[in-house]
């Protein structure tokens, strides 16, 4: 199902940034929006405006805004939600900014970026783990400032890519940055992001699918992968703290809701790891095994078979290995393993 989110200008008529916002084009949007029923989960007010509008300014747009919305919708089971600000991570400016617009709030957005697409160095940093590192340590602060000032909102990180200024060529868009993205897929969930907003869709070097063909990139087939095989609810591990290039995640298997799904990345270039999962009743698992040529290719498979969209948009089919006892990682390889006979879990309904 798509779930359309509108982006309203908030710096329609606003001189400087201590002018307040002016609604009158949006009012009319609102207007015509709920006259024709159109169906929309959230309206989203402006795009990186900490170095624009004081956060005690844009606060108060916020109230009046949330205002305008439910007078076009009044029954609030139905109403859109009120989404934003979507600003560069500025903990600071968004602790200011919820302070005034916390309670109107039903999503927090933002902006993450760890890599700059002008790096000649970006490929070798999205295999450094403490480069990694730095999604989490970027958007904690955002996290911790929602949690104290806005409790009931969600937080989206959303606009996100592997790296800003429009990524890079031969790295954002072919395998490499898609062992960066199911890393930050898992960071993020562990620091209960509802959703994650890729940048983009069509357009750069790092959208999802190629802009000169619509052919899909390798981070396409990893976002159905994993919201094939990675459910909702994230689990608690405690990896090997020794095995610094391995990435563990857990949630609640997609595939068996009972069933408890692993994320597994090796960063190293060289070294297969094998890995005793402690804590399961049974091994038995389906595994998905997604490998490419190299970092810098598009070519993208999963258990062997080369992934492609068809001129009909029918996908290829992937097919799970079966498998049983340790967990053998290899070489810059991505794995999904989902255990389904694990026995009494936290995912047990």
């Amino acid at each position: 199902m798509v779930k359309l989110v509108f982006g309203i200008n908030g710096m329609f008529n606003r001189p400087n940034s201590s002018s307040p916002w002016d609604p009158s084009n949006t009012v009319n949007f609102l207007d015509y929006t709920a006259r024709n029923s159109i169906s929309v989960y959230g309206f989203e007010l402006g795009n990186e405006l900490t170095t624009k509008v004081l956060p005690d300014v844009l606060g108060k747009d916020f109230i009046l805004f949330h205002t305008l919305v439910a007078k076009f919708w009044p029954d609030a089971q139905t109403r859109p939600r009120i989404i934003g600000p979507d600003l560069n991570p500025n903990s600071a400016w968004l602790n200011s900014f919820l302070s005034v617009a916390g309670p109107v709030m039903d999503v927090i957005t933002y902006h993450l970026y760890i890599g700059y697409g002008l790096n000649p160095n970006l490929t070798n940093q999205l295999q450094d783990p403490s480069f990694l590192d730095l999604e989490r340590q970027t958007a904690m602060p955002i996290t911790e400032s929602v949690g104290s000032l806005a409790p009931h909102a969600e937080i989206w990180a959303g606009e996100t890519a592997a790296a800003w200024h429009s990524g890079q060529q031969g790295t954002t868009n072919t395998f490499i940055s898609s062992i960066w993205y199911v890393d930050q897929l898992g960071s993020l969930a562990i620091l209960g992001h509802k959703a994650v907003c890729r940048q983009c869709l069509v357009g750069g070097f790092y959208g999802l699918l190629n802009w000169t063909n619509v052919d899909p990139n390798p981070d396409f087939f990893t976002a159905l992968l994993w919201k094939s095989t990675m459910g909702t609810k994230v689990l608690k591990i405690t990896p090997d703290p020794s095995a610094l290039d391995v990435r563990v995640y857990a949630h609640c298997s997609a595939i068996d809701k009972s069933g408890i799904t692993l994320a597994v990345i090796n960063l190293n270039n060289v070294t297969t790891y094998n890995m005793n999962v402690r804590g399961f009743s049974n091994t038995k698992r389906h595994e998905y095994r997604v490998s490419s040529p190299a970092l810098e290719s598009n070519q993208y498979f999963i258990n062997s078979r080369a992934m492609k969209a068809e001129i009909d948009g029918t996908i290829t089919p992937w097919t799970p290995i079966d498998a049983d006892g340790p967990l053998t990682i290899r070489a810059h390889e991505i794995l999904f393993a989902s255990f389904y006979d694990v026995g009494k879990s936290a995912c047990a309904s």
